[in-house]
């Protein structure tokens, strides 16, 4: 209790330390203070212990704001993402293997309000064979970024493709919560990690594992990655499916989407 009372009292004005020029010595108390610890504790406090109790009278520091990580999911309009995608198919029934590749430019075209009242995203997908050709409009997607997630809707089934805030102890999510598809417990695998892909630098990203499943007869994996004031940068599904546990995989789609370049 002596010390306690010692500390609040050293933080009072009347009570303070004062610089000593005598090389002997590199502090030199007041009579009041001398006065003041000796009747408290007995005998002289040691300067250590003294500067340890001033230390303790300065203000904490503000704790920084949370970085809720929403840049992850841009939602100005106008914003655009170009991608080359890459998609294998593996026809079981006829035992064939078909391959496809093509350019999909996402833009963010406009807003509407939905039927919660929130502001949604028109997100305009078109496609192109070759870097050269005519861009044709074949989708419109929608997109909502609230508080504490980022929602969209592909081909008419609402994902919850990221929470907030992002961060590694982040905890698990359904990203099928909103639908009728079985629950996938979608999770950060990394966070704020700079990459380099397509050999284009991108100084923070994260990473979402949405599903995985390998065994004798399945080999399911679901992943994207996202860049801050980008949105997303890679997506890669595995969905494979094997007639037997001796047999190679024969059925099933391998979707490759790499990001390209970008704009507003």
């Amino acid at each position: 209790m002596r010390f306690r009372y010692l500390r609040l009292q050293l933080c009072r004005p009347q009570l303070y330390l004062r610089k000593f020029t005598n090389s002997k010595h590199r502090y030199k108390f007041s009579y009041r203070y001398f006065a003041f610890a000796k009747s408290l504790t007995g005998s002289i406090i040691s300067i250590p212990l003294l500067l340890f109790y001033i230390a303790g009278c300065k203000k904490d520091q503000p704790v920084p704001p949370i970085n809720y990580g929403y840049n992850y999911f841009p939602n100005n309009i106008g914003h655009w993402v170009v991608y080359h995608c890459d998609s294998i198919v593996y026809d079981a029934f006829n035992d064939n293997i078909y391959s496809y590749s093509y350019y999909l430019e996402e833009v963010i075209n406009s807003y509407i309000t939905d039927n919660s009242g929130r502001q949604t995203q028109l997100v305009y997908r078109y496609y192109r064979d070759t870097p050269t050709a005519n861009w044709q409009l074949k989708k419109i997607w929608t997109a909502n970024l609230t508080n504490t997630d980022a929602e969209r809707v592909e081909d008419n089934i609402r994902y919850v493709k990221l929470t907030f805030p992002a961060q590694m102890n982040a905890s698990e999510w359904n990203g099928n919560e909103f639908n009728t598809l079985p629950a996938w417990q979608y999770q950060y695998t990394a966070v704020d990690v700079p990459i380099t892909l397509n050999n284009i630098f991108f100084d923070s990203t994260l990473t979402v594992l949405q599903f995985s499943n390998v065994n004798l007869l399945q080999n399911q994996f679901y992943e994207e990655q996202y860049a801050r004031n980008t949105g997303l940068i890679y997506k890669q599904i595995i969905d494979l499916t094997a007639p037997g546990i001796d047999s190679p995989m024969r059925g099933g789609v391998m979707y490759y989407q790499t990001y390209v370049a970008s704009g507003n």
